[in-house]
């Protein structure tokens, strides 16, 4: 499977997540930072740099997605992947 294919596969799994009108937000958001998690967990020494690029991307997606549900949240998450500006505090 080419890099491309893993990231349309990932990226559809990651929007059926996000579309899918039977789970909560809270379940949402947690099978996708599991999702993430577990991506991150499976990288080693051995993993090319096309592997960790993949990784990276797929878990910037899902950073994006998760502000769909909880902007706050995908503020922090985007902010210290450091994809995003610091986020406001909530008062």
């Amino acid at each position: 499977m080419t890099n491309e294919q893993r990231q349309r596969f990932s990226i559809n799994i990651i929007d059926e997540i996000i579309n899918d009108t039977k789970m909560t937000d809270l379940e949402k958001t947690d099978q996708l930072l599991e999702l993430d998690c577990m991506m991150y967990a499976n990288l080693g020494t051995d993993s090319s740099s096309e592997d960790r690029d993949f990784v990276k991307k797929t878990s910037a997606y899902i950073y994006r997605s998760v502000k769909r549900i909880n902007n706050s949240l995908g503020d922090q998450l985007m902010y210290a992947f450091g994809i995003g500006d610091e986020p406001t505090p909530t008062v």
